[in-house]
């Protein structure tokens, strides 16, 4: 089995990536927020039902439309593939660390985060 940089053992994904890395090139989606706001996405947008309430505007924070737009996100990752991309990421770095954004909501949404 092939390992990491760390010795650990590699998952069968990251396997199947490293398999497909030493075949070909392998492309990354693109620009994520140029393609939100061909959206023209509003403040409502951003509140959705969850973040109805919170304190503070919401608009471009992107990372909440995974929550209150998902089916805008799903739409631009569907056509990045369509594209040819090989990899899409999902994970957005504020869904996987404490807020530091004057825009965050009072109640974060990394506690309803799963893996899709």
């Amino acid at each position: 089995m092939k390992t990491s940089s760390t010795d650990k053992p590699l998952s069968a994904r990251g396997q199947q990536l490293l398999k497909l890395l030493q075949e070909r090139t392998v492309f990354l989606d693109g620009a994520m927020g140029t393609m939100i706001q061909q959206h023209k996405l509003t403040e409502e947008d951003f509140r959705g039902d969850k973040f109805k309430d919170a304190e503070k505007a919401l608009k471009g924070n992107n990372d909440l439309l995974v929550f209150t737009r998902p089916d805008v996100i799903s739409g631009i990752h569907r056509a990045f593939l369509e594209a040819g991309a090989d990899i899409i990421e999902s994970n957005p770095p504020t869904l996987r660390k404490p807020w530091k954004s004057s825009r965050r909501p009072s109640t974060p949404p990394f506690r309803n985060c799963r893996t899709i």
